[in-house]
């Protein structure tokens, strides 16, 4: 019975951290949509909205953080001095 007790505690910690996730990202796709389109220039208040950080893993490779808890890589190329993604 323990054990059954253990498992339905870990489970529902689990389903727990699944909707918070679920909501969190609602709330950055509810901020994207608010922006109306493509971004032109760099905007502060959205980048403060939306990345919890970013990490530079290899001299071509930035780990995007997003503040709903998912990551993605970026892989770029340096060219003629200017970056490239």
């Amino acid at each position: 019975m323990n054990q059954i007790q253990t498992e339905r505690t870990t489970w529902m910690a689990e389903r727990a951290k699944q909707d918070s996730r679920i909501a969190r990202t609602l709330e950055l796709e509810a901020i994207l949509d608010s922006q109306g389109g493509n971004l032109l220039e760099f905007s502060d208040d959205l980048y403060t909205a939306i990345i919890e950080k970013i990490v530079v893993k290899e001299h071509t490779i930035l780990e995007f953080h997003l503040k709903n808890a998912l990551r993605f890589e970026e892989h770029y190329t340096l060219k003629r001095g200017r970056d490239s993604f």
